[in-house]
C-alpha cells in the first residue's frame, strides 16, 4: 500500500492559516488587551499556536480519509474529527501554558481573564474552521456522487442505445429476406441482382452498427442504394426524391431506412398507384414523406418507428414528429449537431 503524500496545496493552505491567525491576533490585541503595548513575540506565538492547531486538525482529517472514506463512513469521520479537535485544543492549551513564560513580555501585563478570553476566541475560530472542513468534505463527496451518478446514467443510456442498435440488424435482415423470397417467386435473375445489392447495403449496416450518429448526406446516399433494391421489384411504381441537406447535420444510422421500409411495407405501390417517397428538410428537422395509400392488411410489429423514437430520446430532448392526414404520411426527425447531444 502506497504511503499518503501531503497535498500539493500545502503552502497555499499554510498561507491562509497564517493570515487567519494574524487577523485573530489583531482582533485579540485590539479588543481584549486594549491599550497594552504591542508584543511581537506574543503576536508570532499566537500565530504559531493557531497554525499548530489548524494544521493538526487538517492532517487528522487527511489521515482519516485514507482509512475512512467520507462517503461510506460519514458519522465516524465527523465523530473522529470532533473528538480529535477537542483533544488537540486541550494539548495546544497545555503547550501554550508551558511556553507562555518564555515569550511573556514584562512590558505587556496580561490579565488571566483576558488571556482565557483570548483562548476562547481562538477556540471559536477553530470550531468555525472544523465546521468549514466538514462542509468542504460534504460538498466534495456530494460532487463526487453527482459525477458518479451522472456517469452511471450515461453508461445506462449507452447500454440501452446499443441494445436498440443491436435489434436493428436482425429486423433489417428479416424484412429484406422476406422481400427476396417474394422476388424469387417472380424472377430469379432479378433475385440474384437483388442479393448482390443487398450485400452492399448490409455491408453499410455492419460498418455503421456501432455508430451513434452518421452524416445525413451519407445516410441519404445509403438510402438511394436501398431504394434501388426495391426498384428491382417495384420498378416505376416507386418514385423517390431527396433534397440536398446541409452537411454539418447528423442523424442516427439507419433512421431513413426504417422510415422508407415502413412506407413501402404498409402502402400500395403499383403502376396505377405509384408510391411517392420524398426526403427534405424543414427547419432543423428532416422530413420523410409518402403519399398515403394503405394496404388493406399488413402485419406490423411497430419495431421500426418505435425504436427510432426511443433512440432519439437517448440523444436529445427534441421529439420525433408524426403527421398523418387523408393523403399523406410524414415523419419529421430532428437534425442533430454533435455538440447539442445529451452524450458525447
Amino acid at each position: 500500500m502506497n504511503k499518503p503524500t501531503l497535498p500539493v496545496h500545502f503552502w497555499i493552505r499554510l498561507a491562509i492559516e497564517v493570515l487567519l491567525g494574524s487577523l485573530l491576533n489583531i482582533l485579540v490585541w485590539e479588543l481584549l488587551l486594549l491599550n497594552a503595548p504591542y508584543s511581537p513575540s506574543g503576536f508570532f506565538f499566537m500565530i504559531g499556536m493557531f497554525v499548530f492547531v489548524s494544521e493538526g486538525i487538517f492532517v487528522c482529517d487527511w489521515l482519516l480519509n485514507t482509512k475512512l472514506p467520507w462517503h461510506s463512513h460519514t458519522r465516524q469521520r465527523v465523530i473522529g474529527l470532533v473528538l480529535f479537535t477537542i483533544i488537540w485544543v486541550i494539548v495546544a492549551k497545555k503547550l501554550s501554558n508551558l511556553l507562555l513564560p518564555f515569550i511573556k513580555d514584562d512590558r505587556v501585563p496580561i490579565d488571566p481573564g483576558q488571556y482565557n478570553l483570548a483562548i476562547m476566541l481562538g477556540i471559536l475560530v477553530i470550531i468555525i474552521y472544523v465546521i468549514g472542513l466538514i462542509a468542504y468534505n460534504y460538498h466534495k463527496t456530494l460532487s463526487a456522487f453527482t459525477a458518479e451518478n451522472q456517469h452511471l446514467k450515461q453508461e445506462q443510456l449507452e447500454l440501452n442505445y446499443r441494445s436498440l442498435q443491436d435489434k436493428l440488424n436482425p429486423h433489417f435482415l428479416f424484412n429484406n429476406l422476406s422481400t427476396l423470397i417474394a422476388i424469387i417467386r417472380q424472377d430469379k435473375n432479378t433475385a440474384i441482382t437483388f442479393t448482390e445489392n443487398l450485400s452492399d447495403v448490409y455491408r453499410y449496416v455492419l460498418l455503421k452498427k456501432d455508430d451513434t450518429l452518421v452524416p445525413v448526406q451519407e445516410e441519404i446516399t445509403f438510402i438511394e442504394t436501398y431504394i434501388a433494391l426495391h426498384r428491382e421489384r417495384l420498378g416505376e411504381a416507386l418514385n423517390f426524391t431527396a433534397e440536398d441537406i446541409p452537411p454539418h447535420y447528423f442523424i442516427p444510422p439507419l433512421s431513413l431506412q426504417l422510415l422508407i421500409e415502413n412506407a413501402i411495407k404498409h402502402n400500395i405501390a403499383s403502376s396505377q398507384s405509384p408510391l411517392h417517397l420524398k426526403i427534405y428538410s424543414s427547419g432543423d428537422y428532416l422530413c420523410v414523406e409518402n403519399n398515403l395509400q394503405l394496404k388493406q392488411s399488413s402485419y406490423s410489429t411497430q419495431t421500426g418507428l418505435g425504436n427510432l423514437i426511443k433512440r432519439y430520446r437517448f440523444l436529445t430532448d427534441k421529439q420525433v414528429k408524426v403527421i398523418e392526414d387523408d393523403d399523406r404520411f410524414i415523419v419529421k426527425i430532428p437534425l442533430l449537431q454533435k455538440e447539442s447531444l445529451f452524450r458525447p
